[in-house]
């Protein structure tokens, strides 16, 4: 073999062998980049997945302090509200509006509550469309409620939510009201309102509020506060709000100590709460005499039951028909004790002054209730007085409880023939000159969730 082609394979050996060092040198170098690259792609995916981690335990602290400060609004009155907003150091939203919350409902500190691996703090604020330009007071019916969750690392996410009122002011009526007067509502539920127009007239005066789901014309006319001496809140184009209404057959019929019948082969009979028959009022000149100056006459033209006794035993009276007091009933020392039910309509014509024997009812009427010159609850106890038509009420009056009028028709009672309380142009007509005094506590649920969302990581 010649030298010179041995030095070219040898020269060319060395290059081919420099090329696979080279080679092997940058796939090394890519091994090790990749490498570094899957490594920092893992620790990147891990952060994210920590962070992740770490905000959805914030989210649920946050969830957990929204749930926390709503109950312990979901119960408030109306007037509560700006007692919360003003409580602590008198400023809203900064933190301790919940602090002064009733110790057996687990108050909310300004400084928070410790929760998991974190804590959470809430704050109370008016709602930004509450039009009184006044942040620490309330006069819409809506509060605004916000949780800051905190976890792990500096972690934050907060949630909000629009609390407002859902629960029964002292009236609350189902389609338009024309109300006059010198009516004043008083109590922490102190307000009226109504499912259609509220027109105003007379010296209307309310603790809380005069609220429509349409107009209010006359609201120029309100006042407010110790003497009426403040000028009221009115709130037009408010969201409906359900009228609690009954079936008072289904409801109450069977729930009463005495049945006075009216319907078929009940007429003029009373049944006692077993469905047993202890009067015929056929054979007794159409009287039930239950004692010496206690009784109930039958009227079978009109389905009409009637008393004009003081004084009747502690019971629920339930009449198939109509019903009325005819006398003074009642007194102030001494209430009577019970509730009245008729399927059509209720009404006393003296004063009457009563204390429901069932539960919290008082009056109850399936068609039309009036009541005349002064009706009151008794003691201070508070009492339901319903209406499934209309409701009249004239002189003057002193309630405990809650009127409710729902409406339902304007029609003739059953067997009269008549229609006593009818709309007056379309509308439920309140004259009176009457002081009612609700506090809550017949209704439960007084206020609801309105909206939620969450605000921001």
């Amino acid at each position: 073999m010649k030298k010179g082609n041995f030095d070219e394979k040898q020269q060319k050996g060395a290059n081919e062998s420099g090329a696979a060092l080279i080679t092997s040198i940058f796939a090394m170098l890519l091994i090790t980049v990749l490498g570094f690259a899957l490594i920092s792609a893992g620790i990147l995916a891990q952060n994210i997945s920590t962070n992740a981690r770490e905000q959805t335990e914030a989210y649920y602290i946050s969830e957990a302090g929204l749930t926390h400060a709503t109950n312990l609004l979901i119960y408030a009155n109306t007037t509560e509200f700006n007692s919360i907003l003003q409580a602590g150091d008198g400023i809203a939203n900064t933190g301790d509006e919940l602090s002064t919350r009733p110790l057996s409902l687990t108050p909310i500190p300004a400084a928070g509550i410790i929760f998991g691996n974190g804590k959470y703090v809430a704050k109370v604020g008016d709602d930004p469309a509450d039009a009184d330009g006044d942040p620490n007071k309330d006069s819409n019916g809506r509060i605004v409620v916000t949780s800051t969750g905190y976890g792990k690392n500096g972690a934050t996410v907060t949630t909000e939510s629009i609390v407002g009122i859902f629960g029964v002011p002292a009236i609350i009526v189902d389609g338009n009201v024309n109300f006059s007067g010198s009516t004043q509502l008083r109590g922490t539920m102190g307000g009226i309102h109504a499912n259609g127009t509220l027109d105003l007239g007379g010296n209307p005066c309310a603790d809380g509020l005069f609220s429509a789901t349409g107009t209010i014309p006359g609201a120029n006319k309100l006042n407010s506060g110790p003497g009426c001496s403040d000028p009221g809140f009115s709130q037009p184009f408010r969201d409906a709000v359900p009228v609690p209404s009954w079936d008072i057959r289904s409801s109450f019929y069977n729930r009463a100590d005495y049945v006075l019948g009216a319907i078929g082969s009940k007429k003029g009979k009373v049944y006692n709460s077993s469905g047993t028959m202890i009067a015929d009022t056929s054979l007794t000149l159409n009287k039930w005499v239950i004692s010496i100056g206690q009784e109930f006459t039958w009227n079978p033209s009109s389905g009409l039951w009637s008393t004009s006794s003081s004084t009747l035993p502690s019971a629920t009276y339930y009449s198939e028909g109509n019903l009325e007091i005819t006398n003074s009933f009642g007194s102030e020392s001494s209430p009577a004790a019970v509730t009245l039910i008729a399927e059509g309509y209720i009404e006393l014509k003296k004063t009457s002054v009563l204390i429901p024997k069932l539960e919290n009812y008082g009056i109850m009427a399936g068609t039309d209730l009036m009541l005349s010159t002064k009706v009151a609850s008794g003691s201070g106890a508070q009492s339901i007085f319903y209406a499934g038509h209309q409701i009249d009420i004239s002189g003057t009056s002193s309630i405990a409880g809650v009127l409710i009028v729902k409406n339902l028709a304007d029609t003739n009672s059953p067997f009269c023939g008549c229609n006593r309380v009818g709309l007056s142009s379309g509308a439920i007509k309140l004259n009176a000159n009457m002081t009612l005094t609700y506090n809550g506590g017949l209704f439960k649920n007084n206020s609801k969730i309105i909206s939620w969302r969450e605000v921001r990581y």
